[in-house]
């Protein structure tokens, strides 16, 4: 499958619809997470963290989209990785804003809840980033 290119001022750019989409989404985590950092609520906390976090991981799609022509192999891997990451450990942080605002646990009784899922689940997501699995 061919990648649409364009070039913008002396600039080429590969995918440049889905750079873009990613360059949009990454600003409208921003806002999300200006709006937010100043509430003192556990949840708006964790929320924060969230868009924070997913601001960093659209922002490596904008590289890993747009930019990978011009990367060494390692660069896109550290690109990959940081992508990745951010979109993994963010999901954490939503996993746990959600359990804040509606007050559900998950639980398996009374020495296993939604926490301790949550923080299982990003185990597994760090070791799969890192590389536990070829």
């Amino acid at each position: 499958m061919d990648a649409t290119w364009i070039e913008v001022a002396g600039l080429t750019i590969r995918a440049p619809v889905t750079a873009g989409t990613n360059l949009l989404l990454a600003g409208q985590c921003l806002l999300y997470y200006r709006s937010l950092r100043s509430s003192r609520a556990p949840a708006a906390t964790l929320w924060g963290a969230f868009f924070l976090l997913m601001s960093f991981a659209t922002l490596a799609g904008v590289v890993k989209h747009g930019f990978r022509h011009q990367l060494t192999e390692n660069q896109l891997i550290l690109v990959l990785w940081m992508s990745n990451l951010g979109s993994g450990v963010s999901t954490y942080f939503a996993q746990r804003a959600t359990a804040a605002v509606y007050g559900v646990g998950l639980s398996f009784g009374p020495w296993f809840n939604h926490i301790d899922v949550a923080r299982v689940l990003l185990g597994v997501s760090f070791y799969l980033i890192l590389g536990g699995v070829r």
